[in-house]
């Protein structure tokens, strides 16, 4: 029996209701007034993407190991995996679209397969491999050299100490020399102006404590300030949301994680609908004046994330809390 649904194998069917996406925020760091550029990063607002690599699942290949025994089951089934890849495609723009419409935090989900020997993005299922990814930031970087991306490497799937220091030397080698390092910071407290001056570029979170011990080019888990809600519900969102202000943590980076996540009975309910159709994009709606009210109230936003982020119309409210 065929799939009752339509399917998403291809990048082209995932990207036809995607409008070209310009450049004229790819350098909004170098044209902030200089009043910016000289406070600690965590004073500046940073527009974000949830799950920045998942534009793209591959319905074709495996579930990656590290997912729930209910997804892993699933493997078997082709029109099961459609399901997964419409409930976990978290962004409809590629890496270089999402830099160049002003996005530069990036959440970053490595998954490390032995079969073929190289590093996938993952979100349930694989994705592009991580070197594509990279080489879309260094062309972004080099195009950009006022430019400060944050690189945040948050889960390792079926990686090992070993697939750790394969992973570090790849890094290194796309990005050499231009990670702000750690090395033994108590705090957060760089500017762009700092940036700039060290000829830096990335600010990297790795979330592995043994790697970050023996690598201070790598800040660690305490310098990230991250709570997802795993809600569908609106209105608790936004609670949530308005709730975490006064929870920033002085000298870390606050993540402002503004998106809806399906729970296993929506999808169920709901399984040829999509993660943008019923949660995204009547969701950002919300969001969208929610932020705009926090300006108005004069709150301050570090950075802020949510799916779909370059089709949200949220980077521009962002932004906004820079001027």
């Amino acid at each position: 029996m065929g799939c009752c649904c339509s399917t998403v194998s291809s990048l082209d069917n995932q990207f036809e209701s995607v409008e070209t996406v310009g450049n004229s925020r790819a350098r909004w760091m170098t044209n902030l007034d200089a009043s910016f550029t000289t406070k600690p990063i965590t004073k500046l607002a940073i527009p974000g993407s949830h799950d920045c690599g998942a534009y793209f699942l591959d319905a074709s290949g495996p579930v990656c190991p590290d997912e729930s025994g209910i997804i892993q089951a699933a493997d078997c089934s082709t029109c099961t995996k459609q399901i997964i890849v419409r409930w976990s495609r978290t962004q409809g723009a590629t890496i270089i679209q999402q830099l160049n419409a002003g996005v530069r935090y990036l959440d970053m989900r490595i998954g490390y397969r032995a079969d073929v020997d190289d590093f996938f993005f993952v979100h349930a299922l694989y994705g592009f491999k991580i070197s594509k990814m990279f080489e879309e930031i260094q062309t972004f970087l080099n195009d950009n050299p006022k430019e400060v991306i944050i690189l945040d490497f948050q889960q390792f799937h079926t990686f090992t100490a070993e697939t750790h220091q394969k992973f570090i030397v790849m890094i290194e080698t796309y990005f050499p020399n231009m990670l702000y390092p750690c090395n033994g910071a108590t705090e957060v407290n760089m500017s762009l102006n700092d940036f700039w001056q060290n000829q830096k570029q990335i600010f990297a979170r790795y979330a592995a404590g043994s790697v970050t011990d023996q690598n201070p080019q790598f800040w660690s888990n305490k310098f990230i300030n991250t709570p997802w809600y795993n809600t569908a519900d609106i209105d608790v969102l936004l609670t949530r949301l308005d709730e975490f202000f006064d929870l920033y943590v002085s000298g870390s980076l606050n993540i402002h994680q503004a998106l809806l996540s399906p729970q296993t009975c929506t999808i169920v309910c709901k399984s040829c609908s999509s993660l943008e159709k019923d949660l995204a994009i009547p969701g950002n709606s919300h969001i969208r004046q929610w932020i705009k009210y926090k300006k108005q109230e004069n709150k301050e936003v570090n950075v802020f994330i949510c799916d779909f982020m370059v089709q949200s119309a949220i980077i521009p409210e962002v932004l906004k809390f820079n001027e």
